[in-house]
């Protein structure tokens, strides 16, 4: 059997998964992974995990099980950032006998991604790539085994992956998909996790957060020696976390009365303070509503999206760094809002609050007096490393010896603390002092000599990801490209040597369909020989001479300690794997670093670790963390719910329907008889579409409907229907932000000039089902702002008078539109609908084509126009098309509407055609006493 049972030895549970070629690393998998892994083997699920649980872990094991050549499996939905940590970990863990995971991006031609896909193997590939060459029948897609989906809450906000898995349930039924997620609060609303099954198109959904029991059992068994130290407040800086708390709390209550009664809480019976209790430490539901339809929003609503995220900066800065700094910063606030000043700065809370952080700072009213209060933590942090310097370095430690980690939450935070561990408490006391100003009460230079709390030349700072992903893509599709072409040449001459094959059937082996073999751990090595008498002799004398020697000091080994910023999960699995540290200080607690240094505990369980945690006791620090737990607890206990009333299908519905159209009989003899012959095949109608559409879900609509979608690169309109048929489609807030910047009209007289019959198609969504900033502009808001959007809507219908606007509810509105509009008629060609520039385009092009001896040298910088003047030139000269309104406004021989008034017929010529420098000409010297029509 290719999964055996583990057996519980009292130790950690682990099983290798052993490679069959020589330098093939062996993959790490705890008890909880092997039970996963095992339990949804034949099945397309969703992975829904804690956060920090090892969905890396995971993620790579499964891509492990099919790096194989016989295989084609393609990985979506994947950042450069994931997959500059992901391919060299997955490259490790896969020798020689299996296929090298591969990077499909634009930057590999059609051709060779052809060569590529008949390798084989783990691919990851960009989603509007494998989008493309679906729609184009480029993939072979009786290859593809199965596809994986990374970060899949993100698919409930685009549609390109759930197309894509359409077309795969469409062309290849027994295929499958397993989906990763370990954001549990993005899909815990009420029906979230319904329509994320629908659009993954996987009938099982299998959630693992921290307190189940494979998980608990798996960590319990090497449980992390963890000292918790918690550390005091003082009363003038607790007073001035709860400040800013509360200004939070009535930025937050502004908020709310400026949306009005109409809005309903999504939560329910949800009491109002209950609502604000954690906007401290993350964005509100109504925050991130009105964020997305931020150009709905007053001008209130976005002062105060911006003053609550200055608050929570604020906040982070008082719980991390010192007085001193937080001073600063709400100086250089008050200095860059000179003319408009945020509200809460002039409210009673703040006057009280600025004292205090006056007081904490060691500034008065009078000069050099007052002392500099430290952070409580910098005390306890200085008191931890001098307890571990003064240790004994423990057995069993990692290649770089005793070494140290320290986590923080910032990068601000980490520049600090090293400064603090290199020059010591008294030296770092002036030197925050250094950035206020004298009459504040800071310092010139620095009188203090440093102490340092470790030796300073082996403290490191590592604070962002320093991998180079473009040199890790650029090696990887060398070797992929170079091996892809070989393999087709190898191909070709097969095939043309090899003789008329026969029907018979060899059995695969198991190994080929990616399953690899689990092997138990062996439970020590020194068991794995059996020992002599005399070796026996030699340890035990050994172990006699270590016990004289007296222990050496961990600060005398000259232990490496490296300050990190625990921001990115990949930056706490690197520090961990390559520091393979005996000590870990977490100067802020965080719940996802904890749980992957349980992880890394669990995989090194003979090492030695300890854990020491900073926090303020009874602090809003502490208050975050349990807020965190609170909020992942309730989101698991929503989908545990939800999956008892999950609708799950049987077999997926990837039928298409037949795409509408009149019957017409052949000839008027047929009588409404046979209307085709018998046997010939009708050819699905198809639709071109700008591959930017593929961000909403119209294109998925109008594929189900049975219209065959042509995606392409399109610079005029957004649908192609007919020869003569375009169609640009707007959301809401997208009209508005077009209308504003004057963008609809320049692609509506593109689409005029190119199309007979042009649509603005107007959709609306779900999005916009709640009257959020009471309705917006195209739903009765009285603003000056809204009324400004609508007249420049009117201004659009008035200038263009062969422009239709459709108003549609729904995509699925809007693809009945489509039916009626492409009923019957012919399909549109391809390469005409890309032909077509926009008049931006054309300019450049002739420019590139013929330029100046002076251009040549120093190329010039395009001029940003101005976007009023050039719409009332538009709106003064509508026989002008957009292309000659830029012409006049980048005219060296016309600087500004006197001249191009006091312009004569020459001059205008030789910028514009000479019908329209007639016509100009003769308007601005028409004699107004003249009887000429």
């Amino acid at each position: 059997e290719p999964l055996s049972e583990p057996e519980d030895d009292g130790d950690v549970l682990l099983e290798r998964i052993d490679g069959e070629c020589d330098g093939e690393a062996e993959v790490d998998i705890l008890e909880y992974e092997t039970n996963l892994m095992v339990d949804t083997m034949d099945d397309d699920v969703l992975f829904v995990t804690a956060r920090g649980l090892g969905l890396e872990r995971l993620f790579i094991n499964h891509l492990v099980m099919y790096s194989d050549q016989k295989l084609l499996v393609f990985v979506v939905n994947t950042s450069a950032h994931d997959e500059s940590f992901l391919i060299p970990r997955l490259k490790a863990l896969t020798g020689n006998g299996h296929a090298a995971p591969k990077i499909i991006n634009s930057g590999v031609s059609t051709t060779d991604r052809e060569a590529i896909y008949l390798e084989g193997g783990v691919q990851f590939i960009t989603s509007r790539i494998l989008l493309v060459d679906f729609l184009c029948g480029r993939v072979p897609v009786e290859n593809v085994a199965g596809i994986v989906v990374y970060r899949a809450h993100q698919v409930l906000t685009s549609f390109q992956e759930s197309f894509i898995l359409r077309m795969f349930r469409e062309k290849k039924r027994g295929g499958f998909v397993k989906a990763f997620t370990d954001f549990p609060s993005a899909i815990s609303s009420l029906g979230e996790l319904q329509r994320l099954v629908t659009r993954l198109y996987v009938k099982r959904v299998r959630i693992v957060p921290r307190f189940d029991a494979d998980v608990k059992a798996t960590f319990d068994r090497t449980p992390v020696s963890v000292v918790e130290l918690s550390v005091d407040v003082p009363s003038i800086l607790r007073r001035c976390h709860s400040t800013l708390v509360e200004l939070l709390k009535v930025c937050g209550r502004d908020l709310k009365t400026t949306v009005g009664s109409s809005r309903k809480n999504k939560s329910g019976d949800e009491t109002e303070e209950e609502s604000l209790t954690g906007i401290a430490y993350l964005p509100t539901q109504l925050e991130k509503e009105i964020a997305d339809r931020r150009s709905f929003a007053t001008e209130k609503q976005r002062r105060l999206l911006n003053e609550i995220a200055q608050l929570r900066k604020l906040l982070q800065t008082a719980e991390n760094i010192d007085a001193c700094s937080l001073l600063a910063r709400i100086t250089a606030m008050k200095t860059e809002n000179e003319g408009d000043v945020p509200s809460w700065m002039i409210s009673s809370m703040s006057g009280r609050l600025f004292t205090d952080i006056e007081t904490l700072a060691g500034c008065s009213k009078e000069k050099g007096k007052g002392e500099f209060q430290p952070p409580p933590k910098w005390a306890v942090y200085a008191s931890v490393l001098e307890e571990i310097g003064g240790m004994d370095v423990p057995e069993n430690v990692g290649d770089h010896g005793a070494s140290v980690l320290v986590f923080t939450s910032d990068d601000a935070l980490t520049r600090q603390l090293a400064d603090l561990t290199k020059t010591g408490m008294e030296y770092s006391k002036q030197a925050v002092r250094r950035q206020l100003p004298l009459i504040m009460g800071g310092v010139s230079r620095v009188t203090s000599d440093a102490t340092p709390l470790w030796n300073p030349e082996d403290v490191q700072m590592y604070m962002r990801d320093q991998e180079d992903h473009g040199e890790i893509v650029k090696e990887l599709q060398a070797n992929q490209k170079t091996a892809a072409r070989a393999t087709k040449r190898r191909r070709q001459v097969a095939q043309s040597m090899m003789p008329a094959s026969d029907d018979g059937k060899v059995q695969t082996r198991i190994v080929q369909f990616g399953i690899l073999h689990h092997k138990k751990k062996r439970a020590r090595k020194g068991t794995e020989e059996p020992s002599t008498s005399k070796d026996y002799e030699e340890e035990v004398k050994q172990e006699e001479d270590d016990e004289v020697k007296e222990s050496p000091k961990v600060k005398d080994t000259r232990a490496p300690l490296v300050i990190a910023c625990h921001g990115q999960r990949s930056n706490v699995i690197k520090q961990l794997e390559t520091l393979q540290p005996a000590f870990i200080v977490l100067y802020n607690t965080d719940m996802v670093t904890l749980r992957q240094i349980e992880i890394y505990k669990a995989l090194n369980a003979e090492r030695a670790l300890k854990v020491y945690v900073l926090q303020y006791r009874n602090s809003t620090e502490e208050d975050r963390y349990l807020s965190a737990m609170s909020r992942e607890r309730i989101a698991f206990e929503n989908l545990t719910r939800e999956m008892q009333t999950l609708l799950v299908p049987r077999s997926f519905d990837a039928i298409r329907e037949e795409a509408p159209r009149l019957r017409l009989a052949l000839s008027s003899r047929a009588g409404g008889g046979d209307l085709r012959p018998e046997g010939e095949e009708e050819e699905r109608p198809k639709i071109i579409v700008d591959m930017r559409e593929f961000q909403s879900e119209l294109p998925t609509v109008i594929y189900k409907k049975g219209y065959d979608v042509v995606a392409a690169t399109l610079e005029v309109g957004d649908y192609v229907l007919t020869p003569d048929t375009v169609v640009e489609r707007k959301a809401l807030d997208d009209l508005t932000q077009s209308l504003q910047s004057g963008r609809v009209f320049k692609q509506t007289e593109q689409m005029l000039r190119h199309y007979a019959n042009v649509v603005l198609l107007i959709e609306s969504g779900t999005k916009f089902d709640s009257r959020i900033v009471n309705g917006g502009p195209f739903q009765g808001e009285l603003s000056r702002h809204c009324r400004e959007i609508r007249m420049q809507m009117c201004m659009l219908v008035r200038k263009f008078p062969r422009l239709r606007i459709i108003w549609s509810a729904d995509p699925d509105n809007s693809a009945e539109f489509f039916t009626e509009l492409k009923m019957n008629k012919p399909d549109a060609d391809l390469a005409t609908a890309i032909s077509f520039h926009g008049d931006d385009a054309v300019d450049a092009s002739m420019d590139v084509s013929h330029p100046s001896s002076s251009q040549v040298a120093k190329p010039a910088k395009p001029r940003k126009l101005n976007a009023v003047i050039q719409r009332v030139l538009t709106e003064a000269f509508p026989f002008l098309g957009a292309g000659d309104i830029r012409k006049l406004m980048t005219s060296e021989k016309i600087k500004c509407v006197a001249d191009l008034l006091r312009a004569d017929k020459e001059t205008l010529a030789e910028i514009l055609s000479d019908a329209h420098a007639e016509r100009i000409a003769l308007l601005t010297s028409f004699d107004f006493g003249s009887n000429r029509d």
